[in-house]
C-alpha cells in the first residue's frame, strides 16, 4: 500500500492514520506529493494509485503535532477524536505526530520540505525559521485576520476581546494572527518545575525549608553528614537551564532583561561567575552530585527514592508525584517544594520556571487547505474556544469523564481511578487534550492533576517570582535574516558556554580564565546576538 510504503520511507514509526478513509482523505495535491516520494525511492509501480481527480473530499486533514493519544493507537481508537466528531459533525482525518521529540521534528521537517500540507497543522511556530511570519512568508500557513473579520472565528475573537493581555502575544510583528493557540491562562498552570526536598529529613533534623543560598548549603551539608546522602543535591543535566540556583545571582542561562529593561546575556554577567564559584565550592564539598553533567531521569528517580539524594530540581507531576507514589509504602517519606533560592532573607526570587501564557504553539490553517474545506476547518478550530468545546478539550465527555460538582468540572473515577488500571495521565491523553492542543487550558485541570497537597503547595511556592519582569517573551520573533546570523553565532556560543560550565564547576579549569571566556564570546559575535534580541524585543513591545 502506498501510504504504508511512505510511512516506512519517512521513518514515521508512530504516525497513525484513519486507514479505512485514507484514499478519500487525501486531496489530489497530497496524493501527488506521495507519488513523488515513492518515485524517489524507485517505487514507480505504486504510482498507479495517484490520479489527478478534480473531486475534493469534505474530510479535513489534520496533523496533530502536539502529541495526543497513548502513542500506540490510531486516531479512530482515541475517544477524544470520536467525541470531537460527535460535537462538531466534521469529518477529520488525524495524523498523530510521534511522542518522541526528535522523531516529531523530523516528521515536521519532512512535511515542510514537501510543500504539500494537511489542511491544519499543529506546531510551535515561534520555533520556525523567521517565526510565524516566516511560516506565512514561505506560504506554509495563512493569516487568520480576514476570517476573524468575516465572523468565521466568533468564539476565538470573543476570547481575545475578554483577554487583551493575551491578544498581543498571538500576533506577528506586522499584526497578523496565525494560529488558534494553546493558552495556559492561570499562573498555576504555568509552573512545572522547582526545588524539591525531603521534608521528612528536614523535620527529623529540625530544619526549616531553606530560602537563601546559605540556608541551602547548611541543609545539604546536614543531609550529607547526618542522613548519609552521597549526592545531597541532584539536578538533571539538562535542567541547569531552569536556573533554580543561578537565579539567586540575578541571572539565567540565556538572554534576559536587566533592571533597566535592556537585553543582556546571562552567562557573561558577574552574577553568573559568582554562581559558578558557589557551585564549584558545593562540588568540592560533596554537596552536589559529582555526575551533575550526565544525570538523566532514571538516575534522578533512583537518587530521590533511595536516600542518596535529599534535594532536586524537577516537576510537581513527574517528579514529586512520581516519587511520593513510588514510596507510598514508606509512611515517613515526604517531600516539600521550596521557593526559588535568594541570596538575602526576604528577597523575592527574580527568576523561576513560569512559562508564558502562550509559547507559539497552536493549530494553523495551511496554504494547502482548499477553499471547499476552509469553513469546516475554521469551525473545527473555533469550537475549542466555545464553552462546550473548552470543557471537551479540558475534561472530556460530560457524564463519562467528568461531572459538574458545585458548579466545577470534576473528573470521574473513570479518569482518576480507571478500572482497567490506566493512570490519570494515560486517561487524559485518550479522553481529552488537557495537556496540550489548540484551546485554553483550565486551571481546574491543573488543580485536579496535581491533586496531592504537597504538589499544590509546591506550585504555590514556585510561582512567587519576578520571572515575567526579567524574562524575554517566548513569542518574540527574529526575521529570517536575523535568524541565520543569530544561529551561526549562538551555535558556537552555546557550545563554549556548555564546556566552560562543566569545567568551572568541576574545577578542571580555573575561574581565573573568566575574562578570556568573555573575550571568546565577544569574538564569536555575542554582542551582535544581543543586538538582534534587543531589536526583536522592541518590535514585540510595539505590537
Amino acid at each position: 500500500m502506498i501510504y504504508q510504503t511512505i510511512k516506512q520511507l519517512l521513518i514515521w514509526e508512530r504516525v497513525k492514520t484513519f486507514k479505512k478513509r485514507r484514499s478519500k482523505n487525501m486531496n489530489s495535491k497530497i496524493k501527488k506529493a506521495l507519488c513523488v516520494a515513492v518515485a524517489g525511492a524507485s517505487l514507480v509501480g505504486a504510482l498507479s494509485g495517484c490520479s489527478n481527480s478534480k473531486e475534493v473530499s469534505n474530510v479535513v486533514t489534520y496533523w496533530a503535532g502536539i502529541p495526543m493519544g497513548d502513542g500506540s493507537s490510531d486516531a479512530e481508537s482515541i475517544p477524544f477524536v470520536q467525541y470531537l466528531h460527535e460535537a462538531t459533525g466534521i469529518d477529520v482525518d488525524f495524523t498523530i505526530a510521534s511522542s518522541d521529540g526528535g522523531q516529531r521534528t523530523e516528521q515536521f521537517n519532512i512535511l515542510i520540505a514537501s510543500n504539500e500540507y494537511p489542511d491544519i497543522m499543529e506546531s510551535n511556530w515561534a520555533g520556525f525559521k523567521g517565526g510565524a511570519q516566516g511560516a506565512i512568508d514561505q506560504k506554509v500557513i495563512v493569516p487568520l485576520n480576514q476570517y476573524m473579520d468575516e465572523g468565521k472565528l466568533p468564539n476565538f475573537v470573543k476570547y481575545l476581546e475578554e483577554h487583551p493581555e493575551i491578544d498581543k502575544l498571538l500576533k506577528t510583528d506586522s499584526g497578523e494572527y496565525y494560529t488558534i493557540p494553546f493558552i495556559r491562562e492561570d499562573d498555576k498552570s504555568r509552573m512545572f518545575n522547582g526545588p524539591i526536598l525531603r521534608k521528612d529529613w528536614l523535620d527529623e533534623l529540625g530544619l526549616e525549608v531553606p530560602e537563601t543560598i546559605d540556608e541551602w548549603e547548611n541543609v545539604l551539608a546536614q543531609f550529607k553528614e547526618k542522613k548519609g546522602a552521597t549526592a545531597p543535591l541532584t539536578i538533571l543535566s539538562n535542567f541547569w537551564d531552569v536556573g533554580a540556583f543561578m537565579g539567586a545571582y540575578g541571572v539565567k542561562n540565556g538572554f534576559i532583561l536587566d533592571d533597566s529593561g535592556k537585553v543582556v546575556y546571562g552567562p557573561m554577567q558577574d552574577g553568573y561567575k559568582e554562581f559558578l564559584i558557589k557551585m564549584n565550592d558545593w562540588y568540592k564539598k560533596g554537596l552536589l552530585d559529582n555526575g551533575f553533567a550526565q544525570i538523566d531521569g532514571n538516575m534522578l528517580n533512583s537518587q530521590m527514592t533511595s536516600g542518596k539524594s535529599g534535594a532536586a530540581v524537577f516537576s510537581a507531576g513527574g517528579g514529586m508525584g512520581k516519587w511520593l507514589g513510588a514510596m507510598s509504602d514508606d509512611p515517613t517519606y515526604d517531600l516539600v517544594g521550596a521557593k526559588f533560592p535568594v541570596l538575602n532573607k526576604g528577597d523575592r526570587p527574580r527568576f523561576g520556571t513560569k512559562a508564558s501564557a502562550f509559547d507559539g504553539s497552536g493549530a494553523s490553517i495551511t496554504t494547502s487547505c482548499p477553499e471547499e474545506r476552509i469553513d469546516s476547518a475554521l469551525k473545527l478550530l473555533d469550537y475549542a474556544y466555545s464553552d462546550e468545546g473548552r470543557n471537551l478539550f479540558n475534561f472530556g465527555k460530560e457524564g463519562v469523564d467528568y461531572t459538574m460538582v458545585d458548579g466545577k468540572p470534576t473528573y470521574t473515577d473513570y479518569v482518576t481511578n480507571n478500572p482497567d488500571g490506566k493512570t490519570m495521565s494515560e486517561m487524559l491523553a485518550l479522553e481529552t487534550r488537557a495537556t496540550g492542543g489548540p484551546f485554553a487550558q483550565s486551571v481546574r485541570y491543573t488543580e485536579q492533576f496535581l491533586g496531592l497537597p504537597q504538589q499544590s503547595a509546591a506550585v504555590d511556592n514556585w510561582r512567587d517570582t519576578d520571572d515575567e519582569k526579567y524574562s524575554l517573551p517566548a513569542v518574540m520573533a527574529l526575521t529570517q535574516e536575523e535568524s541565520d546570523e543569530y544561529t551561526r553565532i549562538m551555535t558556537n556560543a552555546n557550545t563554549l558556554k556548555g564546556e566552560k560550565f562543566v569545567k568551572y564547576i568541576q574545577g578542571t579549569e580555573s575561574i581565573d580564565t573568566w575574562d578570556s571566556y568573555i573575550d571568546e564570546l565577544k569574538n564569536m559575535g555575542i554582542e551582535r546576538a544581543i543586538e538582534i534580541e534587543q531589536a526583536a524585543y522592541e518590535r514585540f513591545l510595539s505590537r
